[in-house]
């Protein structure tokens, strides 16, 4: 087959949706033609785990991709000049909607093309100009009532926009069941050719160990305000008072950051709270295997490819309530953590609780690993594959 991979972003530029896009297409490609059409990144660091020591501190590295096979042509259509997030958190929709325009100007002549839902513009403006290219929508996140967070006219074009990729042409892939099943609830004439195929993590490089640091809480994402990292940050001063042995690894990069090293001085945490980014995947699986739990309080996640990575070194979750996140849900469904409410106090006490029994905590390893092996990419990857040869 012949697949053209449309994302505006590809990992390490940001986090778990490019992720996911390199992880399955550097293994399609070594059966299959691949074409990535993305933008080339000239900021010397834009968010998240973009930047890492080793083979992928530069520039230049990251815009290789990093992968493993040969069978990839990269087609960069627009260069990111600045950063992608304002203070407040918010994408700046100028890049996507420049990389859409340029999207449309180009000739689709492939077997299958596959597009992130986000930014909403692309598939939005691809889909006009499709003919007879089988084509798929990777949906992450949907977000419906969320757009109220944006402006007025964002919001309004932003529902219209995800209202019409949704019933379009092209067939979905959700990344979760619960996302599938609110997409049904937003969108009621959503195309009914929809398929859940889950992200996924590489158990042949995150796996466990025995040596746990008992009191070790860790954090791994984007330092932006819907990831909540203030709220955990403020459980953790609470549980200072019960814990003074306790310690959090905050690890990620983005527009909070200054915020957040500022919460840290005014809670007096400064030797309790370490903040690090640039990190490889090496260091990155040693600190999933020394920390006892793995906190994600997002607001929004479609299916945390984080929470993965932890499960699989053998890490319990605790996640956060919120009625715009997936992970609540598959961790309750599962038995692989547990959801705190949206409150200091409360999210305190779950990771207090947890840490002390040590029978659920062994419960949750072992769910979380077998879990984890369910969604390894090479088991994810097949799927996309079959799916698409259908």
């Amino acid at each position: 087959m012949e697949i053209a991979v449309v994302s505006d972003l590809i990992f390490p530029v940001i986090g778990g949706a490019e992720r996911r896009i390199v992880e399955i297409y550097k293994r399609l490609a070594k059966k299959h033609k691949v074409t990535f059409y993305t933008t080339k990144n000239t900021t010397p660091q834009v968010d998240d785990l973009s930047a890492k020591k080793g083979n992928e501190a530069s520039i230049e590295a990251r815009n290789s991709l990093s992968l493993d096979a040969n069978n990839i042509d990269v087609k960069y259509l627009t260069i990111q000049e600045e950063q992608l997030y304002r203070s407040n958190g918010q994408r700046k929709i100028k890049g996507g909607l420049q990389f859409a325009i340029k999207m449309a100007r180009e000739k689709l002549d492939y077997d299958v093309l596959d597009m992130n839902i986000f930014p909403h513009v692309i598939p939005w403006i691809v889909n006009k100009k499709l003919k007879s290219t089988k084509s798929y929508i990777t949906v992450h996140e949907v977000w419906g009532n969320y757009w109220e967070k944006y402006p007025a006219y964002i919001s309004l074009l932003g529902k219209r926009m995800e209202k019409q990729v949704l019933e379009g042409r092209s067939g979905l892939i959700f990344v979760s069941e619960w996302m599938q099943e609110r997409s049904r609830q937003i969108i009621p004439r959503m195309n009914p050719n929809s398929e859940v195929i889950p992200n996924g993590v590489d158990t042949s490089f995150f796996y466990p160990r025995e040596e746990k640091e008992e009191e070790k809480i860790l954090y791994v994402g984007r330092l932006i305000p819907y990831k909540r990292v203030e709220l955990l940050l403020e459980a953790m001063k609470w549980l200072t008072k019960k814990r003074p042995g306790i310690t959090l690894k905050i690890i990620g990069e983005g527009p909070s950051r200054e915020k957040i090293k500022q919460l840290i001085k005014e809670l007096g945490l400064k030797e309790k709270v370490e903040l690090e980014h640039n990190i490889t995947d090496e260091k990155l699986r040693e600190e999933y295997q020394k920390a006892k739990i793995l906190v994600q309080p997002s607001e929004r996640e479609g299916q945390s490819i984080v929470a993965l990575e932890a499960m699989a070194s053998g890490t319990p979750v605790i996640s956060v309530e919120s009625k715009w996140s997936a992970l609540e849900k598959i961790i309750k469904g599962k038995r692989i953590g547990e959801v705190a409410k949206a409150k200091r106090k409360e999210l305190g006490i779950k990771i207090d609780q947890l840490i002390e029994d040590e029978e659920k905590y062994r419960t949750y390893q072992k769910n979380g690993i077998k879990h984890a092996k369910e969604h390894d990419w090479k088991k994810i990857t097949q799927k996309i594959e079959q799916k698409f040869k259908e």
